[in-house]
């Protein structure tokens, strides 16, 4: 009776084991294997086969990792916990975050789940994206080109992900604009005073591959009574223009540009003409004709050209010659002439070694090279007389002038260094983005910034300046989103 019951007990044993591999493994019948873990079903044809890495099932990831033995396509699953900051940062360079948050982009269901589904450039099939907000979980389903039945397989998946009512933290634009404090710092004899503006509409760099950077905050240029920024927007650039007022930045009008080198005219606003040229996307100058006064102001954008302001250089960098830079000449100011183009020799020991791995800026006096490391190149508008800065971190974003010192951005972190230029050239001080907005420092090095000077004025004695400032800096604490925040800083020394 006990050896009978023991074959009974074996035999039951090796039937249990025979359905659980039946159920949860691979099922043969009709050619398909179905495989089960805990978070989803799939079903796959039989000349498929798990990867040697290609299996993973705990609570907090689950993967199954396909090959198609017939011509080596891959496909895989994988479903995993993770915070809604992590995916929204993993997205933002493939879609628009903000169209996704609003549900205006087209999805796919499967498994009774929405995903967007993405194809990748060179690829045939998509990649698809599901964020599950309830129960905390992000899902990534990927089909190699390679890979066949792909329809029958994404049909057959089936989700059994947990429920515990879980809820995404909302997205930037869906909460108050951060709000800073008036402050007021000193460097030296320098009094830097900072005021939060606002933007009439904010203006977030929510995603896809042409804006998952605040370009706005990067190349941005600006006149006495107007701000202009470059943003990418689906197949062309964007060059948007804003009324710089006592506490707002009031958008006026946007101008689509042309993908080859332009010359865009746009109405007056304000008695003033708008005008921009570009040359292989950068280099992008905007001038602006007073149609009252009869002047006209050139404003640069991109790190391709610069312009001093008081008109007397312009330069843009050749972008088929790294080594060469050409100076810009307007016929006619007041008619504005059609610019023409005069190369400028460079010395090959001197100014090239830093146009070649840095950037160049044209100030009220000087044309500043950043350079490598610490070494900052001054030299004046013809280029004939040299100096060197060394030490410390040399600025590395913009340089403006105010009472013969340079102040100089450097964005990574933010910093604003103030340097000396008369005498023995060296560095004043400098004050860090968060004594002078109150904006802690994240160690983003990526944080774009842009300072820009609007207006000046100097005592009656001349020894004092005052000079206003836009600053407008790309910021986003934690987040995975940068929002554009901008600020008028006024310098007195």
């Amino acid at each position: 009776m006990k050896t009978g019951t023991h074959k009974i007990t074996n035999l039951l044993a090796v039937l249990l084991i025979a359905a659980l591999v039946l159920a949860m493994t691979a099922c043969n019948s009709g050619g398909k294997k179905s495989y089960t873990t805990r978070y989803f079903t799939v079903d796959v044809p039989g000349n498929y086969s798990l990867t040697s890495q290609g299996t993973r099932d705990t609570e907090e990831s689950c993967t199954l990792d396909f090959i198609d033995e017939t011509n080596n396509g891959v496909f895989w699953i994988w479903v995993r916990k993770e915070p809604a900051e992590e995916f929204r940062h993993n997205m933002i360079d493939k879609v628009d975050l903000k169209a996704y948050s609003s549900g205006e982009l087209p999805t796919t269901e499967i498994g009774g789940l929405p995903f967007i589904a993405l194809i990748s450039e060179g690829a045939t099939q998509p990649t698809y994206f599901c964020r599950d907000e309830k129960s905390g979980m992000s899902i990534t389903i990927f089909c190699g080109d390679q890979a066949l039945y792909i329809e029958k397989i994404i049909s057959s998946i089936r989700f059994t992900l947990p429920d515990p009512g879980l809820t995404d933290p909302p997205y930037p634009w869906e909460k108050e604009m951060i709000r800073i404090e008036d402050k007021v710092g000193w460097v030296g004899t320098f009094k830097i005073e900072t005021r939060q503006l606002s933007f009439d509409e904010r203006i977030f760099a929510s995603g896809s591959k042409k804006n998952c950077y605040p370009d706005a905050a990067a190349y941005a240029a600006a006149s006495k009574n107007f701000l202009y920024t470059l943003d990418p927007h689906d197949d062309k650039d964007q060059l948007n223009i804003y009324r710089i007022g006592e506490d707002k930045l009031e958008h006026v009008r946007t101008i689509t540009l042309p993908e080859e080198g332009y010359m865009v005219e746009e109405e007056p606003v304000d008695g003033v003409f708008f005008e921009s040229y570009g040359n292989l996307k950068k280099g992008i100058l905007v001038w602006e004709h007073d149609t009252i006064n009869y002047t006209q102001t050139i404003v640069a954008l991109l790190d391709g050209a610069s312009a001093a302001p008081d008109q007397s250089l312009v330069l843009l960098r050749d972008f088929s010659n790294a080594e060469d830079v050409h100076q810009m000449m307007f016929g006619d100011k007041r008619s504005g002439g059609v610019p023409f183009f005069s190369s400028m020799q460079v010395d090959p020991n001197g100014v090239a070694f830093f146009l070649r791995f840095g950037q160049f800026f044209a100030t009220e006096n000087y044309v500043i090279i950043q350079g490598r490391g610490d070494t900052v190149a001054v030299r004046n508008h013809e280029l004939t007389s040299e100096k060197y800065i060394y030490g410390g971190s040399a600025p590395g974003k913009d340089f403006l002038e105010i009472n013969g010192s340079v102040i100089g951005l450097y964005d990574t972190p933010m910093k604003l260094q103030f340097w000396n230029l008369e005498g023995q050239a060296g560095k004043i001080g400098e004050i860090n983005q968060e004594e002078l907005l109150g904006l802690p420092n994240t160690d983003d090095t990526d944080q774009p910034v842009s300072l820009l000077k609007i207006q000046e004025t100097r005592s009656a004695d001349g020894t004092t300046a005052t000079a206003e400032f836009i600053l407008l800096i790309g910021y986003r604490g934690h987040e995975s989103i940068y929002e554009i925040l901008p600020f008028k800083i006024t310098i007195t020394g």
